[in-house]
């Protein structure tokens, strides 16, 4: 009997992943992000992030106007 060979994962190109979404294979709206080759689905974002990102961005923007 022969020795079996271990799947390889299968890891991906940022083009191959573009083309991937371009074709419809991920559902409208999905979270998914390409990190390492690999495909993940990402929880939403919750509040808290959220509302940190909001306040980055204010504070951002009244230090650097519209340079």
């Amino acid at each position: 009997m022969g020795a079996i060979d271990s799947p390889t994962p299968l890891k991906l190109t940022i083009g191959q992943y573009a083309q991937m979404a371009e074709a419809g294979v991920f559902a409208p709206g999905a979270r998914v992000e390409l990190i390492e080759g690999s495909i993940y689905e990402m929880p939403p974002i919750g509040s808290l992030h959220a509302g940190t990102v909001d306040r980055i961005g204010r504070e951002l923007t009244l230090r650097l106007g519209r340079r």
